[in-house]
């Protein structure tokens, strides 16, 4: 892999300074004892963060991007430390929050490949990457490092990648580089897999408050689900409604977040196992649709009405029914 400079975020305007004001607690940990509160500071850049292949959070995708909860600020002697923002008092309002940087440096393995690792008192141990990790090095450049699980012994490691050979390519790699769609035994796999390479996202509330459009109540949901407008809903009980109702189904609540997947296909598939799985819950709270009445009978009643000299019964049942 080519080396590839660990990269800066953006620099905050020039001139910008705010004091040190630490917690009791941190302090009696020995943290900052030779910077006191008060202390004034320059704000240089935020730190850097990557978010990988899987769980990116970005429109922008994977890549590294500014972390504006950990700050770098010039001391007065020029020397350069970096803060939690909570401990730092001032203007620290920052332009480029959601600005790449940087994208992720090429990698020689990818989440879910299946490889071997030669473990030091195991032997050869077959198992799956499961986690890519992009660091700072101590030359200055990006330092990736790979979460290797192994069944065979049920241990978990850390390592280069010269630790590793490749066994099999996994079901990421060959969606993301040959357009092969992946293939799931469990639909909850499946929806975890999209909605990891943010291909399912978040539906907004179109009855909630302008101010508050994330908010849904579980009967909300149930009614978007019944009627197409999203595909699932994820829930810390369940996602596919095995965890049951909350106290209170009317309540709306930042918990409830359904999703709609880009791809039809899927997003499909997904909402029947929803549909199947809130059942109970659905016919219990959505109320059954009205049945249809043919138009002409409904014509018929309003000119009966009309010939009885009601016009104003006559005109509602022709707004309601039809």
């Amino acid at each position: 892999m080519t080396q590839m400079p660990w990269p800066k975020a953006p620099a905050f305007p020039p001139g910008r300074y705010c004091e040190v004001q630490v917690d009791e607690n941190t302090r009696a940990y020995g943290h900052f004892k030779d910077i006191p509160d008060g202390f004034l500071v320059r704000l240089l850049r935020p730190t850097i963060t990557s978010y990988g292949r899987t769980r990116f959070y970005r429109d922008s995708g994977p890549g590294f991007y500014p972390n504006t909860c950990y700050l770098i600020a010039e001391l007065p002697d020029g020397s350069e430390m970096t803060f939690c923002s909570n401990y730092l008092k001032g203007d620290k309002s920052y332009g480029h929050r959601d600005f790449k940087v940087a994208d992720l440096p090429e990698t020689e393995y990818w989440e879910g490949d299946e490889v071997y690792f030669k473990h030091l008192t195991k032997g050869l141990q077959a198992g799956t990457i499961s986690k890519v990790d992009y660091d700072e090095g101590k030359d200055g450049n990006v330092k990736v490092t790979y979460g290797f699980s192994y069944e065979d012994y049920g241990g978990w490691s850390r390592q280069g990648a010269a630790s590793f050979s490749l066994q099999k390519r996994g079901q990421l790699y060959d969606y993301k580089n040959h357009g092969i769609k992946p293939h799931f035994d469990a639909v909850e796999d499946e929806a975890a897999f999209y909605l990891t390479q943010r291909e399912g996202r978040e539906v907004l509330n179109p009855d909630a408050s302008p101010n508050l459009p994330r908010l849904w109540s579980y009967v909300e949901f149930l009614n978007a689900l019944v009627e197409g407008r999203v595909d699932m809903l994820s829930v810390s009980n369940g996602l596919f409604g095995s965890g049951g109702p909350p106290k209170n189904p009317f309540e709306r609540t930042v918990y409830h977040t359904p999703y709609s997947f880009q791809d039809r296909e899927v997003g499909e598939r997904i909402r029947a196992a929803a549909l199947e799985g809130f059942k109970h819950d659905i016919a219990r709270f959505v109320p059954a649709p009205r049945p249809s009445i043919p138009s002409q009978y409904i014509e018929r009643m309003a000119k009966k009405l009309e010939e009885a000299g009601n016009t104003e019964m006559a005109a509602r049942i022709r707004q309601d029914l039809t």
